[in-house]
């Protein structure tokens, strides 16, 4: 009988043989999920930018497209009224109705466009894109949004980065407004040499406590936290929210030690011998769009330019008239004058101030001949695009003036 019963030493071995099995498989599923947990964020930080290049493109095909139609019906319903005493009462009333309403579609495609993709992410930075949507969420919503951050901190960032803290924020104030209940929020950022740190919070009646366990844990249904979590662990972030009947507060954590883009050291010298060695020049900026004049003025001003601003083609005309003009930036499609009508008046003041037009329409057409300088395509160009233009056109000036 004693034959029968394993030693204890045997006992032992074989335990331990069971024991680093049991490790070994234990390990190699532990690699196993951490690998299929490492694609699967790979795939959902690649559906992410998926989904913001085709809000970019969408964005671009609606201010392009649909955009400029509504811009042409405004022009020609600008040339019926012209004639509007030929009309009935009731003509005359349908015409002022037409006007409203296709104001009202430019208004709300250009919203939608923007809130999309905002244009100012990629010309002047998140930054000023970040006040652009506060200011405009503020007015939108009614709800008061302070804004608190260290000037210069998206100098750097990887435009994905950039673009997501945008959503981020995008996101949080979207929750504030449908959920929250509360009529103030904030909104900062905090640059170290280390992190950028995110925080947005509000005064509202809270997250229910069940749905908060939820989202710490990652279970929530919903994708609005779920997607902020995913931006921010492509880039080794963290995402942490808390909530309580005083409030919520959202803050993300994203290192930035090895992200940060080379500056361009050359350019900005360039730029900057540039500016001392030129009188500053005065821009003229002609735009129905005040989000477009926004950009030009920052990145005009940036470069050192003085930047006026109209918003309609008359109004660009008599700044003209009045003003000391070095050169003028017109958008093509305005409402009530078109930007080659702008251009034609202005070039008959004075032939010698250059002309830029910039249009979504890839081709110059032919009644802007002899009168614009340099056609330039809306977003499918970078801001330095525009930069090289005033600058080459006003040394040419220059040039010709001597």
């Amino acid at each position: 009988m004693s034959d029968d019963i394993p030693q204890n030493g045997d006992t032992e071995r074989h335990l331990r043989r069971q024991v680093q099995e049991l490790e070994a498989r234990v390990a190699e599923r532990t690699r196993e999920l951490e690998t299929a947990a490492g694609q699967l964020r790979e795939l959902s930080g690649e559906l992410l930018q998926t989904q913001d290049e085709e809000r970019r493109r969408i964005a671009r095909e609606l201010h392009d497209g649909v955009g400029q139609s509504l811009a042409a019906l405004n022009i020609n319903l600008s040339k019926l009224n012209k004639e509007k005493t030929n009309l009935s009462a009731e003509g005359r009333l349908s015409l002022e109705e037409n006007f409203a309403l296709a104001e009202q579609a430019s208004r709300e495609i250009r919203t939608l466009s923007y809130l999309l993709h905002p244009p100012l992410l990629d010309e002047v930075g998140l930054e000023s894109a970040l006040r652009w949507y506060v200011d405009g969420f503020s007015e939108r919503s009614k709800i008061g949004v302070r804004m608190q951050v260290n000037p210069g901190f998206s100098e750097g960032l990887p435009r994905d980065l950039a673009l997501s803290l945008f959503r981020i924020v995008q996101e949080c104030l979207t929750n504030v407004h449908r959920h929250s209940e509360s009529v103030t929020a904030f909104v900062g950022v905090k640059r170290s040499p280390e992190a950028i740190i995110l925080e947005v919070r509000d005064d509202g009646k809270g997250i229910d406590a069940k749905l908060q366990s939820q989202i710490s844990s990652g279970a929530s249904s919903g994708v609005g936290f779920r997607g902020m979590r995913e931006r921010i662990r492509q880039f080794g972030g963290s995402l942490d929210v808390y909530s309580d009947r005083n409030g919520t507060r959202v803050s993300a954590v994203v290192p930035i030690s090895g992200l940060l883009e080379e500056t361009q050291g050359g350019d900005a010298a360039s730029t900057s011998s540039d500016s001392e060695n030129h009188d500053v020049a005065t821009i003229l900026c002609i735009d129905d769009e005040a989000a477009g004049l926004l950009t030009r003025k920052l990145l005009l001003e940036s470069a050192g330019h003085r930047v006026i601003e109209a918003r309609s083609g008359a109004d660009g005309i008599r700044l003209f008239q009045s003003e000391k003009v070095d050169a003028v930036i017109l958008d093509y499609w305005m409402s009530g004058m078109k930007g080659t009508a702008v251009a034609s008046e202005l070039k008959r003041i004075n032939p010698g101030v250059p002309i830029i037009v910039l249009s979504g329409m890839l081709d110059l057409p032919g009644e802007a001949a002899g009168l614009v300088d340099r056609w330039i395509i809306k977003g499918s160009t970078r801001a330095e695009e525009l930069l090289d233009a005033v600058h080459d056109l006003l040394q040419r000036r220059g040039q010709v003036k001597r």
